[in-house]
């Protein structure tokens, strides 16, 4: 092989390894985690807000993963916000709920969620995460 073969097929390794291993980030979750994940869908159960405290869905290491592995392991976001250089996905982390309340000796039963942690993760137009963030009100 000439120099010029080498250098192409060092390449192309390096390329597959890359791509491989951004896909294992998103995949080394666990179905049990991503299951509480989806299931705590408003962020009311505190199940999210646990697996960010104890760091097991690390900001950090989403970077670089293709969304749609994220979705297929978080679910739908809930919401997004479309923009000229891709999207933000927006993941309720926590919900502050306005319990059932009395007023007049008649109960109430209006929830209100309020002020919400959220995490956000920033694609590209390749649908490739290039910034996360937590919002905490």
């Amino acid at each position: 092989m000439s120099i010029i073969q080498n250098k192409c097929l060092i390449f192309v390794v390096l390329v597959l390894v890359s791509c491989s291993s951004r896909n294992d980030n998103c995949l080394s979750l666990n179905d049990s985690i991503c299951s509480k994940w989806q299931a705590d869908s408003n962020g009311c159960l505190q199940y999210r807000y646990r697996l960010v405290k104890k760091g097991i869905i690390n900001k950090k290491t989403l970077v670089g993963v293709d969304f749609k592995c994220i979705r297929k392991k978080f679910g739908d976001p809930n919401a997004s916000k479309i923009n000229n250089e891709g999207a933000i996905y927006i993941y309720y982390i926590t919900c502050k709920v306005i319990p059932h309340f009395t007023f007049h000796n008649r109960r109430i039963p209006t929830r209100v969620d309020t002020e919400a942690y959220l995490f956000l993760v920033t694609v590209n137009k390749n649908d490739v995460v290039t910034h996360t963030n937590f919002i905490i009100p």
